[in-house]
């Protein structure tokens, strides 16, 4: 009985072989184990300073949008209000300064203009004079006090000509408001810079990690907490270097878990070959050389954090 017991389960064995085969159209033996990951996405601040509220913790359950943290922001506070008062002077000195330049250009040219009529009359009287003077109708003394008059109403449009260079040069209205728009662009500047001091969840899902509590000095670049993201999980999984021409970034790969099948696309390769987890090895990577793959998955399998589930390949 027991010389005939041995065929009989081999030959068992091989039928239930043949049956998942043909079945699932699937080698049992050549899948790869990938196990669950939650896509964890960091909360970085981007400003530094003391924290002065905290409203994550770990395990709690936060929606995107929801106030996480906030950083003491009274300098920034005050910078703000000093650039608004820097503004404000600087549009009234842009509004007062166009009224002052434009009066005193107005004038330079009002002078220049009666002194240019003054010299035409100065030389017309100049030149009426010589003509006198050459017949004998006028003294001397008569012509060279005409040309006199001549000779300072010249002098006098030069000097109009020069204060209207002056009212111009000192035209202060554009400057002023150049001014004030650069005020405009650095207040906005620090008013949107004043709303990183406020950290809020960038997505749904649980923090996973604390790295500050109230009272700590954070800098910037450094990660505040961490989201374990609820939109999908991935499987990390370590695929042969056999098997690695076969797929590519976006390959949609059957998944199977708790005996439903699922779609996984691949999201990350490893650029070199690393070590298979003893947890990891199934007889298609086991002793080979493997590289780390993540395959998102998608939001309808329900896999949680920490669980397997297998991946199947078809061979180049």
């Amino acid at each position: 009985m027991k010389k005939k017991a041995l065929p009989l389960i081999i030959v068992l064995l091989t039928a239930a072989g043949l049956t998942w085969y043909f079945l699932t159209g699937r080698d049992a033996s050549q899948y790869i184990a990938g196990e669950a990951q939650a896509n964890v996405v960091p909360v970085i601040a981007e400003v530094g300073g003391v924290i002065t509220d905290m409203d994550a913790e770990l395990g709690q359950r936060v929606k995107a949008g929801n106030i996480l943290l906030r950083i003491d922001d009274t300098n920034q506070q005050y910078a703000i209000e000093q650039l608004k008062i820097s503004l404000a002077a600087a549009e009234l000195n842009a509004d007062t300064g166009s009224s002052s330049a434009n009066s005193s250009v107005s004038s330079a040219y009002a002078a220049y203009n009666s002194a240019k009529a003054a010299a035409e009359n100065a030389r017309a009287n100049y030149e009426s004079a010589k003509a006198l003077y050459a017949v004998g109708a006028i003294a001397k003394s008569e012509l060279d006090a005409a040309e006199l008059a001549f000779t300072q109403a010249q002098n006098a449009v030069s000097a109009a000509a020069a204060a209207v260079s002056g009212a111009n040069a000192g035209y202060t209205s554009a400057s002023s408001q150049l001014n004030a728009e650069l005020l405009r662009s650095q207040l906005d500047q620090a008013e949107k810079m004043l709303e990183k001091y406020t950290l809020t969840a960038p997505c749904s899902g649980v923090v996973i990690t604390q790295c500050y509590t109230k009272g700590h000095i954070v800098a910037p670049g450094y990660t505040v907490v961490e989201i374990a993201d609820d939109s999908g999980m991935q499987l990390l999984a370590y695929v042969p270097e056999d098997l690695v021409p076969s797929i590519d970034y976006g390959s949609v790969l059957p998944v199977e878990y708790n005996g439903a099948t699922y779609k996984g696309t691949v999201c990350y390769i490893d650029v070199g070959t690393t070590y298979v987890p003893r947890d990891l090895q199934t007889p298609a990577n086991k002793a080979k050389s493997s590289f780390k793959v993540k395959l998102s998955l998608d939001s309808d399998c329900p896999i949680k954090a920490g669980e397997k589930a297998k991946i199947y390949f078809e061979r180049p």
